[in-house]
């Protein structure tokens, strides 16, 4: 039984990057002998310098890492800085002190390819070849040391001040594997990645061949063969070999060009070149005697510092690190008056996003506003919003499509919009893709460092990957940038609910309902908090507010809480049936509704019957759930008690297996295990991980209040859990 339901699960789930310096922990002025000057960035596994090396007496980048294989960085950085050559990025150390990976390399003044198409848009073939050229050399090198790179695209490559190419961010790199058919963890930038990565194939020298064509493909034209916001979406049209040749969009370019970036993307890797050098050459013959391009005189263009972020930390988890550049147009507001009206009353009516109405009432409006006039970007990224309020009050697919079509087309027209990458990054997030959504939220910081929905979905990230304290810091800096909006505020609870600290979220969910006395989300989230608490007559006032002003499903199954909680099952059971009446679509709610029957002595409430029939609905709509969000560890355990109550072992059991495999730090994941375990009869797991919920602060009185608990309780290892 969910007792009670999530405060905020209507509103959000809750990952990370993009912050100021002064959000990346306590300010460092010295790592071992180097001495920090200034950050120079940040990234998912740790954050880099600008540091003074006393002993080289110069400059360098420090990047220093959040690692879980301290050792595997550390042989890995070693061997990077075996490669010598002078389009790859010197390592000049690597060590560990007090827990933290620490890598320092040259550093680098200059501008990245990125920057450089970004500013002055695509290059002839010549300048593209010559470049290439120059990081055909780099990679030869690398291959030579027994590395991948994994990660070579635009953003990867710096020219330096001088017009040095250097190759950089070998954040993806790995040894050579013995077996090289071994698959590895699908790692890299989607449009850049091979086909055979995609079927989770392993990295080879082909695979850096192939995004190095990638790569030259973009820098000539600011596009890529296959283009898509998702992997799938990607995956899928290389499947199908739906990809615009080269040639299709640059008919003008040299043929010898034209065939060389061909066979570098060919779909197939056996088609490709075997080596570096071999591109490099076919390359240095594609240019000969084909005239300068007039974006050469692009090369003296004036450059500023920039650290070289080598970050050697694999993804254990095998995300996907993501960023796509769109190019810059559309207008920031309509021309026409009531174009405009009706985006801002699409706005106000997002503010309060409580209310289901509203946000229907907001996708009228911005529909109204991009009717008047289409390249109102900002109007597109308010639908985006809108459709993601839609789907996380009733998590359908094609709210989420939505959401993400429209987002994408705010970009297409304007990419200056931090407020896109809140919404794309929280898409990501929800789906648990935390480095899908670090780099949106990345992006959007570097547009919109005081975005409050960024600090929001950057405490989510934080939250899941279990850095409380940095999630809770983001959470705060987010309600003090709009102290008088509601949301900072329920936000800021729901985090300290799920962490088992309730009086602070008390505080907060009493802020939420002064600034909105009619906040239906925020007086049920104070009426959970209270029930948490003991506080029976407070929690029912509060929800009997909410319910007064509107029957939700979040009130209705809270209320119901109460009455089991109470031993008032039939009342239980009675309440989550209204709530299954105004939404049939969430498992959470067929799943209380099963508990409330199975609890029912005698089957006053409906008895096992009922129980079996909601239980068994219950798997259906979690299932649902799970395309969406396959990785969702909260889900996950819910899916495996509902199916360890409807006696499925192995079901239940590989469910528990990938939970424990996310390793989440929460007290309701513990729990679920722990009631998954127990209905199985295995006790001494159930025991574990129902002391791990209680040391994580989840509530007893919902464990005493379980009758399916009873026996176990009286275990003696537990036995002080009862007198809490």
């Amino acid at each position: 039984m969910d007792l009670p339901r999530d405060p905020g699960a209507d509103a959000d789930r809750t990952l990370t990057f993009g912050v100021d310096a002064d959000d990346l922990g306590p300010s460092l002025s010295r790592w071992r002998h180097l001495e920090i000057r200034e950050v120079a960035g940040s990234g998912g596994f740790g954050s880099v310098y600008r540091a003074w090396d006393p002993v080289l007496e110069r400059d360098v980048a420090l990047k220093l890492l959040r690692v879980r294989d301290p050792a595997g960085v550390i042989a890995e950085g070693r061997a990077l800085a075996r490669v010598r050559h002078p389009n790859v990025a010197t390592v000049y150390g690597v060590e560990t002190h007090d827990g933290v990976v620490g890598l320092w390399t040259e550093f680098i003044k200059g501008r990245t390819l990125a920057d450089q198409l970004r500013l002055h848009g695509p290059l002839g073939a010549r300048e593209a070849a010559l470049i290439v050229q120059d990081v055909c050399r780099a990679l030869a090198a690398v291959h030579a040391a027994g590395l991948l790179h994994r990660d070579i695209k635009v953003h990867n490559v710096m020219r330096e001040e001088g017009g040095r190419i250097v190759l950089m961010d070998f954040g993806l790199s790995e040894v050579l594997r013995a077996h090289p058919a071994q698959p590895a963890a699908t790692s890299g930038t989607p449009p850049y990645m091979a086909p055979e990565l995609l079927r989770l194939g392993a990295a080879s020298v082909q695979s850096d061949i192939y995004a190095t064509g990638v790569m030259l493909y973009h820098l000539v034209t600011g596009q890529y063969p296959v283009e898509g916001r998702t992997l799938r979406a990607i995956a899928a049209q290389l499947a199908e070999g739906r990809v615009v040749q080269l040639r299709d969009r640059r008919p003008d370019l040299p043929e010898p060009f034209l065939r060389s970036v061909e066979k570098a993307t060919a779909l197939d890797a056996e088609s490709r070149y075997t080596s570096a050098g071999e591109l490099g050459k076919a390359l240095a013959g594609a240019i000969d005697g084909s005239q300068p391009s007039p974006t050469q005189s692009r090369r003296h263009v004036p450059m500023w510092a920039i650290a070289a972020m080598l970050g050697l930390a694999l993804c254990a988890t095998g995300a996907i690190a993501w960023r796509q550049f769109l190019p810059m147009a559309g207008t920031a507001a309509p021309a026409g008056g009531k174009a405009y009206a009706s985006y801002r009353t699409g706005r106000q009516l997002l503010e309060r996003h409580d209310r289901d109405s509203n946000i229907g009432a907001a996708i009228e409006a911005f529909q109204s506003t991009v009717q008047a006039d289409p390249r109102f970007a900002l109007a597109y990224a308010g639908l985006g919003d809108a459709y993601w309020e839609k789907y996380r009050s009733k998590p359908e697919k094609r709210w989420l499509d939505l959401a993400e079509k429209n987002s994408q087309r705010a970009l297409e027209l304007n990419n200056q919009i931090g407020s896109v990458y809140a919404t794309l990054g929280r898409i990501h997030a929800d789906a648990g893709q935390n480095d899908l959504a670090m780099q949106e939220f990345q992006r959007g910081f570097a547009l919109d460092p005081r975005n409050a929905d960024l600090y929001r979905g950057l405490a989510q990230c934080y939250e899941s990957m279990g850095r409380l304290d940095e999630a809770e810091t983001a959470l705060k800096k987010a309600a003090a940038l709009r102290p008088d909006y509601w949301y900072g505020y329920n936000r800021l609870g729901s985090f300290y609910y799920r962490r088992g600290r309730y009086a602070d979220a008390v505080l907060q969910y009493r802020r939420v309902v002064e600034l909105t006395p009619d906040n239906t989300q925020g007086l049920n989230n104070l009426g959970t908090t209270l029930m948490a608490m003991g506080r029976w007559d407070e929690a029912g006032a509060a929800l009997g507010r909410a319910r007064a002003i509107q029957p939700t499903v979040s009130n209705l199954t809270n209320l119901g809480s109460i009455a089991l909680l109470q031993g008032r099952y039939a009342d239980g059971a009675a309440s989550l049936e209204k709530a299954l009446r105004l939404d049939d679509t969430n498992y959470k709610t067929w799943g209380n509704a099963a508990a409330a029957y199975a609890w029912a002595p005698g089957g006053k409430a409906g008895g096992k019957a009922n129980a079996k029939k909601y239980y068994t609905e219950a798997v259906l709509r979690a299932e649902q759930a799970r395309k969406l969000r396959p990785s969702d560890p909260k889900l996950l355990a819910d899916l495996a008690s509902f199916n360890a109550m409807l006696d499925r072992r192995d079901e239940s059991l590989s469910l528990v297996d990938q939970v424990i495999a996310l390793a989440p730090e929460d007290p309701d994941v513990f729990y679920r295990l722990g009631e998954a375990y127990e209905h199985l009869g295995r006790r001494e797991e159930a025991v574990r991980w129902i002391r791990r919920a209680v040391d994580k602060g989840y509530s007893t009185r919902y464990l005493r209040a379980n009758p399916e608990f009873k026996k176990l309780l009286e275990d003696p290892r537990l036995r002080d859990v009862t007198k809490q």
